[in-house]
């Protein structure tokens, strides 16, 4: 049998008898356990719905961030719900071709949007823009019998909730809304 250790206090190194540990006294306080304990699966389970809201497109791209907007006349916009402060996203606008009158298609914008973002490149390049009171009009030229798209380029560049509205030539508003993370 192995010679317990000792140390220089005089004290020694051996195993504690059962009786000697049920005298032991451990400092425990059941209750601060137990909310401990509590804290730690609320934690895990909050982390657990973060993720899931990520991966589900709630804090940027994904599929409940993606949402298309009409006019119920041939007039869409898809866009993301959710965007990023400074990221480049992209809105495509989308005409059919009996919504397009003539050889040119207006696309009308609030100047909040451009206010709330910086529009990077537009594809293809407006004809002709004209500013308006409270609006920008953007002058795309087409092909007779063709529709329209084009994809804006943006960078949100305030945080929050925005509001913007959309108009085809003088056809109804199209509103989305949009909401940018930090």
């Amino acid at each position: 049998m192995a010679q317990p250790k000792r140390f220089k206090d005089g004290a020694v190194d051996r195993p504690v008898t059962a009786r000697e540990a049920s005298n032991l006294q451990v400092n425990e306080d059941m209750r601060f356990q137990e909310r401990d304990w509590l804290g730690q699966r609320v934690g895990w389970f909050a982390l657990a719905l973060l993720l899931l809201a990520a991966c589900l497109g709630l804090l940027g791209s994904g599929p409940l961030s993606q949402a298309e907007r009409s006019d119920g006349r041939g007039f869409t916009i898809e866009y993301d719900r959710f965007v990023r402060h400074g990221a480049q996203t992209s809105l495509v606008l989308r005409a059919a071709s009996h919504a397009v009158r003539g050889e040119q298609a207006r696309v009308t914008v609030t100047r909040q949007f451009l206010a709330t973002n910086d529009l990077q490149r537009s594809i293809p390049e407006p004809g002709a823009a004209r500013g308006r009171s409270e609006e920008v009009e953007l002058a795309y030229d087409t092909q007779p019998g063709e529709g329209l798209q084009v994809r804006w380029i943006v960078e949100p560049d305030e945080l929050g909730r925005h509001a913007t509205t959309f108009r085809l030539n003088d056809g109804p508003p199209v509103e989305i809304a949009q909401f940018t993370y930090p």
